[in-house]
This record gives C-alpha cells, structure tokens and sequence, in this order.
C-alpha cells in the first residue's frame, strides 16, 4: 500500500530530492532550532545508516561559520549535544 501510494503521488526520483537536500542541509540565515528541525526530518526521511559520529559532523558542517568554529573546538560524541552546544554559542553571540 505505501509502496502503490508512493508510486502515485510522489515523483520518481523522490528518494533522490531527498538525499540531496540532505547532504545540502546547512543553517544559513535560519536559527538554530529551524535548521535542527530541518536535519532531523531530512535524516529521519533518508534511508541512511550512519554513525552517531557521522550523524554529527555533517550536522556541525551545517552550521553558521560562527558558530561552526565555536562547537568544533570541543569534543562532541551525540547529536544531542551538537545541538545544545549549537543553542549555547548561538546565546553567547547574541549578547
């Protein structure tokens, strides 16, 4: 059924639009919760098997400069706290 209705209404290369938007998936002008946000529904409509380690270095490729050169200057292991670390910077700078 989810195959037939995939078929029907989704264009054929749909898997390909999205793998692409998820390698692309960068901050830019959006805060940092919309593009968390965007990230994890990319990842978890992408049928890609990475590690958590994978998982977040592309997440932190995606961030602002700014805020970029903050995060990867400490040692993060789960997305988790890529992100809250990403809140933080994001704080820090708006002061």
């Amino acid at each position: 059924m989810k195959q037939l209705l995939r078929q029907l209404f989704l264009p054929i290369n749909y898997d390909q639009i999205l793998f692409q938007q998820y390698q692309n998936c960068h901050q830019r002008n959006r805060a940092v919760r919309d593009y968390t946000e965007e990230f994890h529904r990319l990842s978890s409509h992408n049928d890609i098997v990475e590690t958590e380690a994978q998982r977040v270095a592309r997440y932190i490729g995606g961030l602002k400069p700014m805020i970029y050169d903050l995060v990867s200057l400490h040692l993060i292991w789960t997305l988790s706290d890529a992100v809250k670390m990403a809140e933080c910077t994001k704080i820090l700078h708006s002061r």
